[in-house]
């Protein structure tokens, strides 16, 4: 039988090839086009073919060798960038795509926001995405869940409700974007809208998954992310049980997302770590500790599994590895939380954790000047770790008793990230300026939030919510104010900051507790407030005198009043009418041994049984055997007590071995002599 010419075998080859990839059968698609390469090695249809295949079968690193072939490499730029995207090789994939050609410009786009996206570089990712949509018109479902995605992990997710209504699509468009939608809530710090919008996403998702036909299985593993951050979201507001449950449900699914596991293991030992004391041994964070070592390269420093690192985010792997070194420098390892922590800063120099794990290895060490230096830095740097840098700052810088430098660093923290004016942290300032003795420098600031919230410049939004968290703010204000002006003696001052209280706040329990505070300083001034305070008074009631009686009676009939009345009475002599008063016996608790059953007493216990036996009455004495019969037990040291001179032959000038004269006679050997016993029959 002859063999087919190589044309016509060739032709034969690629139609099977066509209806392999037409099928959807990429593994035989692969062997028919390995076929044709063994006939033609530089059939360019092929090669292309072969790469194509290889992307779709997740083979990158195959696809990246045959992209050595110079010729294939220029005719697919595009797919290399992508293979380098997928091998997180990402800063090289960026530069691959300067090769892509014009007309695939919307997908050169979408890749480059998606390299961007996990160099961290997210302006530049929102940047491209704003393009694609202004430019290019492209409004995909998976265009607007990235541009969300970008928004939430760049520190901006206080605008994702503008981009939202800029780009006109909703929550309910699809569950990827109902879930972005959450982080970004989660991001501004709305856990309870955060977690409203979540069960939306997680309905949502079910519906659409159930309608692919996935089994129940398959859909749990899909939704697993969404159940970390519902938990999450329990979590802040202090649900802990739920969150703890959630991490667990997800943890025993074992679903195939590696990521997903390893934020739930993650979180999971966060909650753990929080739920457990400062004084809680140290075995208990290093059985935490080990929960996180699956997830480390051992191999080498500061560096998450394989899997992990080619598709965490930097913020994951360095909030991961940071909690990681925080358990090590917990369970008393300082120095494998030392060498973790530096290789964490070497990564990610400006991680929001890199800094503060840095200050508190260097609080452990005693070495304060290099946690405020540490912390210092990561507050130049900026970004979203600046805040919360600044905020330790303060507070180490505090608890070392320098106000000054706290309120500075407070200050420099609050101005940074735009919280100047937020409740807590004005009440702080007002405290330190206080503590520093600036009542004025408190004063001013009371006076400017009053204006920002009074005055014309007040936002609508503000004055809607007066009668909320505005209106408190407003009335403590107000109190504050007055209080600083009685301390500066401003009477009248401070009787005008109590008449706005009680307008802003007619209720407020601060308006009852400044008036006699306020009463006080108006009479003590002679101020002109004194007669219109007295209006402000509230009436007493008349009392009639069966009343009055009846309450002087219960005032004389206080435990403290009788007591006096009482002793006064027992030193009065009888002559003067007073009575002698019988000292009272103090009851005392009988306290019964332990087991002690009161139906069962048994023999009452012996009162002697706390001293020693030879103490006891009831002890017997044992004598001595060969002891005189005038010899008494000593007790105490070795040569205490009564000493018989007569046995001391230290000073006789002959020493006769048989007897000394005037000492007791001195028995002879055995068998000897009058003592010797008789010998038993033999």
């Amino acid at each position: 039988m002859e063999e087919p010419e190589p044309a016509m075998a060739l032709e034969t080859l690629f139609s099977r090839l066509d209806a392999n990839v037409k099928g959807g059968q990429h593994k035989k698609s692969l062997k028919t086009v390995d076929e044709i390469l063994r006939l033609a090695p530089d059939d360019m249809d092929a090669l292309r073919a072969k790469l194509v295949l290889l992307i779709e079968v997740s083979r990158f690193d195959e696809a990246l060798a045959l992209l050595d072939n110079a010729a294939l490499a220029e005719l697919a730029p595009y797919e290399k960038a992508y293979c380098l995207y997928r091998s997180a090789r990402f800063a090289e994939g960026l530069a691959a795509l300067g090769a892509v050609p014009e007309e695939r410009a919307v997908a050169q786009l979408q890749l480059e926001a998606q390299l961007n996206f996990r160099m961290g570089r997210y302006a530049e990712a929102i940047s491209a995405y704003s393009e694609l949509f202004q430019k290019h018109k492209l409004a995909t479902l998976e265009l607007r869940a990235n541009v969300l995605a970008a928004y939430v992990a760049g520190g901006r997710a206080r605008e994702v409700p503008a981009v939202m209504a800029a780009m006109k699509f909703s929550a309910r468009d699809s569950f990827e974007i109902a879930f972005n939608a959450a982080c970004a809530l989660l991001g501004a710090g709305d856990a309870p809208a955060a977690e409203e919008q979540l069960l939306l996403a997680q309905r949502l998702g079910r519906e659409a998954l159930l309608e692919e036909e996935l089994s129940e299985e398959q859909v749990e593993a899909e939704l697993a992310p969404l159940a970390v951050q519902l938990g999450y979201a329990a979590g802040l507001q202090g649900r802990r049980a739920e969150a703890l449950a959630a991490y667990d449900a997800v943890r025993e699914a074992r679903t195939d997302d590696e990521v997903t596991a390893a934020v739930a293991a993650n979180n999971w030992v966060a909650e753990r770590a929080a739920e457990a004391d400062e004084a809680a041994p140290r075995k208990v964070f290093a059985e935490l500790s080990k929960r996180l070592e699956p997830l480390l390269d051992k191999g080498a420093e500061a560096r998450l599994a394989p899997a992990l690192e080619a598709r965490m985010s930097d913020a994951q792997k360095g909030a991961l590895l940071s909690n990681a070194a925080l358990l090590l420098l917990a369970s008393g390892r300082t120095t494998s939380a030392r060498e973790l922590a530096a290789g964490l800063t070497a990564r990610f120099p400006y991680a929001d954790a890199a800094a503060l794990v840095q200050a508190a290895i260097a609080v452990r060490d005693g070495d304060a000047q290099h946690a405020d230096d540490a912390l210092a830095a990561a507050v130049a740097a900026g970004g979203a770790g600046a805040l919360p840098a600044g905020l330790l700052r303060a507070q180490l810088a505090l608890a070392s008793g320098d106000a000054a430098r706290a309120l500075a660093a407070l200050e420099g923290a609050a101005a940074g990230a735009g919280l100047a004016d937020w409740p807590a942290v004005l009440a702080t300032r007002v405290e330190l300026h206080e503590r520093l003795g600036d009542a004025a420098g408190a004063r001013a600031l009371v006076q400017a939030a009053l204006g920002a919230l009074q005055g014309p410049a007040a936002s609508a939004g503000r004055a809607a919510v007066a009668g909320g968290a505005a209106g408190k703010g407003v009335a403590w204000l107000l109190e504050r104010l007055a209080q600083l002006q009685l301390q500066a003696g401003e009477v009248d001052g401070a009787f005008e900051s109590y008449q706005a209280l009680r307008a802003a706040a007619p209720s407020a329990p601060a308006a009852a507790a400044l008036l006699g505070a306020l009463a006080k300083a108006a009479v003590a001034a002679g101020a002109d407030a004194a007669g219109a305070l007295r209006k402000e008074l509230p009436p007493a009631p008349a009392l009639p005198s069966a009343q009055v009686d009846a309450l002087e009676a219960a005032a004389f009939g206080s435990g403290a009043m009788r007591r006096r009345n009482a002793d006064a009475a027992a030193v009065r002599p009888e002559g003067d009418g007073g009575a002698t008063r019988e000292k009272r016996k103090r009851k005392r608790k009988v306290r019964l041994p332990k087991g002690f059953d009161p139906a069962n007493p048994g023999p009452p216990p012996d009162p002697e049984r706390w001293l020693p036996k030879w103490q006891r009455s009831d002890f017997k004495r044992k004598k001595k055997r060969g002891a005189p019969a005038a010899s008494k037990e000593l007790k105490g040291s070795q040569g205490a007590g009564r000493v018989d001179e007569s046995l001391d032959h230290t000073h006789t000038d002959v020493i006769d071995a048989g007897a000394s004269e005037g000492g007791p006679t001195r028995p002879g050997p055995r068998g000897v002599g009058g003592n010797r016993k008789k010998k038993g029959r033999r």
